[in-house]
């Protein structure tokens, strides 16, 4: 999988800004904080396209993400996301709900509504698609934002997670 992004090789100094800016043109515009300050953040991107499908590996110390309804307002993006969940924790607020994801879990949510994502020293993987791609009423989907599926959980989660961490193992053996 191609590094999109990464600030190892940024002086210290830097790499909070930066890290910043490239999950906003990697994803949507967000609002990102760090609880550890900004002086020598470690965090890389990587990605590649499948279609009108991106999967992104997102590896970085602890840090959240806001979408807030402004940053909606200015820029939909008309997208749905699955994050999952590979190593730390990371907690995801939408619609009144919140997930806290461990390795193994995933959650959904949806680009252009608020959401928080506040994550520790993680690796994750994020499936972005377009919204019309489900072809389900978004009223209807919007109950399943920010809902936890455990990896190891029968049905649907035990065949998306497996999946996703394939394809990134085997897009990591092209490196």
């Amino acid at each position: 999988m191609p590094d999109v992004a990464r600030t190892l090789d940024l002086p210290p100094g830097q790499r909070f800004d930066y890290w910043k800016h490239v999950l906003s043109d990697t994803f949507v515009p967000l609002e990102v904080s760090s609880p550890g300050g900004d002086a020598d953040f470690l965090g890389r991107l990587r990605g590649t396209e499948l279609g009108s499908l991106r999967l992104i590996e997102v590896r970085a110390e602890p840090h959240t993400a806001l979408r807030t309804a402004r940053l909606v307002k200015t820029a939909p993006a008309g997208c749905y996301k699955i994050a999952v969940q590979l190593r730390g924790t990371a907690v995801l607020i939408q619609d009144g709900r919140e997930a806290v994801l461990g390795p193994g879990d995933f959650a959904f949510y949806d680009t252009d509504r608020p959401y928080t994502l506040a994550l520790t020293e993680h690796r994750m993987l994020v499936l972005i698609f377009p919204r019309d791609m489900l072809g389900l009423p978004q009223h209807r989907l919007a109950a399943l934002t920010a809902t936890r599926l455990p990896g190891e959980a029968g049905g649907m989660a035990a065949l998306i997670c497996p999946f996703l961490v394939k394809i990134a193992d085997l897009l990591d053996e092209e490196d």
